[in-house]
């Protein structure tokens, strides 16, 4: 027997159980972006996510605000993929609910040369560490790059890759790498925000999230080992063996010589023996 995966279609409760329980800030966990960045390539293909079911909104110069599917992106429940991301795509992107509610904007630039930066798409909180990549178009390797902020000269990487650690507030501000010859990314700003102290909420929606989670599991598994057991036993067997046997001043004519003769015998319960079982029955 084969078994058929089991897809589950996890509520958007479920989901904020578990982004509270990690402390995260909802409103900047509402998109997500792949490639992980909001710098692209003439080009590219990006798909943009919205969790909780929330829709894909986004703002350019050209034609306002609109949601995907409408003259731009293509929809599949909260994925929107842009196939082939050109210049005209350059603006503003979030998720919104159904009442209204945006979570975090994030600015997309598309860029027709031949250097980007990387860099987080969401803001750098205090204390944590920030890399910055200088990336190529059509250049699998590492090439020397020069960084600048607001303007300035900062760093020279030879490998192309820049690490601030342990950031602060004045590490905010204008970003851009260069490349001697191949030129120079689009200006990315870096925000930085402080430590946010956690909600009073967060011990108790952890416990939840954590109980949803082994609930979940538990159903699954008990799913898989039900199908795995019917499997198992579906290629078994039953036989009985009936013997014909000549009792005492009574004749009585024996089967014909050769193979045995098999029954089916069924127990009153529906349970289904895991090894086949052969029962003998002797006729008087």
């Amino acid at each position: 027997m084969e078994l058929t995966p089991l897809c589950i279609t996890i509520p958007p409760i479920y989901w904020t159980l578990l982004m509270l329980s990690c402390g995260l800030d909802l409103g900047d966990a509402f998109l997500i972006i792949s490639p992980d960045r909001s710098q692209f390539f003439y080009d590219e293909s990006v798909t943009l996510s919205c969790v909780f079911g929330w829709r894909m909104k986004r703002y350019t110069l050209n034609e306002g605000t609109l949601e995907c599917g409408n003259n731009w992106g293509k929809p599949k429940g909260s994925i929107c993929t842009i196939s082939s991301i050109r210049p005209k795509d350059n603006g503003h992107y979030w998720c919104e609910s159904g009442s209204g509610e945006q979570g975090y904007v994030v600015n997309i630039t598309v860029h027709d040369g031949p250097v980007i930066l990387e860099s987080p798409t969401l803001p750098v909180t205090e204390g944590h560490s920030v890399t910055l990549r200088c990336r190529y178009k059509r250049i699998p390797f590492d090439l020397t790059a020069d960084f600048y902020k607001d303007g300035s000269l900062i760093n020279n990487e030879p490998t192309g890759e820049m690490t601030i650690p342990d950031v602060t507030k004045s590490d905010e501000g204008l970003y851009c790498c260069k490349h001697s010859e191949l030129g120079k990314s689009p200006d990315r700003w870096i925000t930085v925000t402080g430590n946010s102290p956690s909600s009073p909420l967060i011990i108790p929606l952890s416990v939840a999230g954590v109980s949803i989670s082994l609930i979940i599991l538990l159903v699954l598994f008990c799913y898989c080992k039900r199908n795995k057991h019917v499997a198992s036993a579906s290629t078994d067997l039953t036989y009985a063996e009936v013997k014909f046997t000549q009792g005492s001043g009574e004749r009585r004519e024996k089967p014909p010589a050769g193979d045995p003769i098999y029954s089916t015998l069924k127990k009153p319960n529906n349970t289904v023996p895991s090894h086949p079982e052969t029962a003998r029955v002797h006729l008087p």
